[in-house]
């Protein structure tokens, strides 16, 4: 994964961590945490979000899907209801920086894009043939 793709991400993860203390009126600094500190331990979490979102991303362009007004006012109408503010401060917000809309865009998209792979997934439950024990990976053993 580009290196400049997961410190963006790992930045946004340790602004999120300010700005849910901040809301709490407590610094990290409060806490004893350091914002190395947090990025050295979500930089795992960062990668893999990176990661979804390539995926999800290609799966977006494959799929040519698109995101219509009525799509992005339902998400600022759910964004509204899951904060309890109204629609027009979401809106107001977001409105603000065009790249901020763009990222609430693509953030809807990716939602379309799972329930697209959930859509169209099947489950199949499997029992285990008796006597033989599940196949594990190499990294699954203890050390």
């Amino acid at each position: 994964m580009p290196d400049a793709m997961v410190d963006y991400e790992l930045e946004g993860i340790v602004a999120e961590a300010e700005r849910s203390f901040a809301n709490q009126n407590v610094s990290m600094e409060d806490m004893g945490l350091t914002r190395e500190g947090i990025a050295e331990k979500y930089r795992d979490t960062a990668l893999k979000q990176v990661k979804r979102h390539l995926i999800l991303g290609k799966l977006i362009e494959q799929e040519k899907l698109t995101l219509s007004d009525e799509d992005l006012e339902n998400g600022f109408k759910e964004m509204a209801d899951s904060f309890n503010q109204p629609v027009e401060e979401i809106k107001k917000f977001y409105n603000q920086e065009k790249d901020k809309v763009e990222f609430f865009k693509h953030t809807l998209l990716e939602k379309q894009a799972i329930r697209l792979i959930i859509d169209n997934s099947t489950v199949k439950n499997v029992k285990p043939e008796a006597g033989k024990k599940p196949e594990t990976k190499e990294t699954d053993k203890p050390e």
